[in-house]
């Protein structure tokens, strides 16, 4: 009886990490962990937060704007990569040294707060 009780809900551990989940778009379905037997969560890409307000931004030698957290991605295929960056609406390549960003290259960014851009 406390097995079947258990199957599709959420272990306490996993309480976080849901809740960012859903608060980027996420959904609960009516599935469950095959591996755990915890609820599973869904969404279509473009209903994703982190997908809307995603923006094309070009690399500049001179950073300007209010500084923010954001994710910046390279979006090739052929050399991807992704970091948490504190940056303004220029970006610069110091602001994620890790990507190696040239300027004039072009990148993704999007704002890591939780409300909206206009």
């Amino acid at each position: 009886e406390a097995a079947q009780w258990a199957i599709g809900q959420l272990h306490p551990v996993g309480e976080l990490p849901f809740s960012i989940l859903q608060d980027e778009g996420f959904d609960a379905d009516t599935y469950i962990d095959i591996f755990d037997g915890g609820p599973t969560v869904q969404a279509p890409l473009a209903s994703l937060r982190s997908v809307r307000l995603a923006r094309e931004v070009q690399v500049h030698a001179e950073a300007g704007g209010p500084r923010h957290w954001q994710l910046l991605v390279r979006p090739t295929r052929a050399n991807f990569a992704a970091v948490l960056a504190e940056a303004g609406e220029r970006i610069t390549p110091a602001d994620a040294p890790a990507l190696d960003a040239r300027v004039g290259e072009r990148l993704l960014a999007t704002p890591l707060q939780a409300q909206e851009q206009a």
